[in-house]
Formats: structure tokens, sequence, C-alpha cells
């Protein structure tokens, strides 16, 4: 299944979910200016979740088979999240970030744990 949630939002632009053989969740909540979101090329497990965020500007997952999430929460300013060709276990989590300019997972084969608490990175 496909679950596209966008409640409450100013300004989401572009939501994308390409060719998705079972499970991508695309969550936007209360969300003010979220700017692309791409999830393209899926075989089960997608999640990405904006949460009362201010300004997300590019969320991109593209080739998943199975287990990716991706969780932007309170955030204030991420600029691009990419995860690139995954084969299960990405978790990208930026709990009430301040600035978080770009964040590229790429070509992963299970388990890589990406966190960033409180974070000014650029």
């Amino acid at each position: 299944g496909v679950e596209v949630v966008v409640s409450d939002p100013t300004v989401v632009d572009n939501i994308t979910v390409l060719d998705v053989d079972e499970d991508v969740d695309v969550v936007v909540i209360d969300a003010v200016l979220v700017d692309n979101v791409a999830v393209v090329d899926v075989e089960e497990d997608v999640e990405a979740v904006a949460s009362d965020a201010p300004v997300v500007d590019n969320i991109t997952v593209p080739g998943v088979d199975e287990d990716v999430d991706v969780v932007v929460s309170d955030a204030v300013v991420i600029e691009n999240v990419a995860v690139d060709d995954v084969e299960e276990d990405v978790n990208v989590v930026v709990p009430d970030a301040a600035v978080v300019d770009n964040l590229a997972v790429v070509d992963v084969d299970g388990v890589v744990d990406v966190v960033v608490p409180d974070a000014v990175v650029v």
C-alpha cells in the first residue's frame, strides 16, 4: 500500500511517489513549507515523516528495496536529505534541528543510522 497523509499544511510543493510494490508512508503534518518529497522506485518499506516542520527543502529517497526511515520533526531549516540506492536499513532522524544543510546517505546495503540532535551542520 501507499499512504500519503498531509494534515493542516501551509505549502507542500511536490510529493512524488513512483513505481511502488507496497509500503510507502509519507506523512506531513502542520507543515510550513515542505518543498519536495520524492520517493522513487520502491519495493516495500519507505517512511518519510516531516512533522511541524518549518522549511524542509528536499527529501529524496530513490531506489529502495525495503527499510528507509526519514523522520524530520520540529525542524527549523533542513535543506536537502538524499538517501540513494538502499537495500534495507537506513535511518535518518533529525529531531529539533536548527539548520542542517545537506544530508546524503548513498548506496546502502544494510544499517546506516544518522541522528542529528540539536545540530548545526552546514
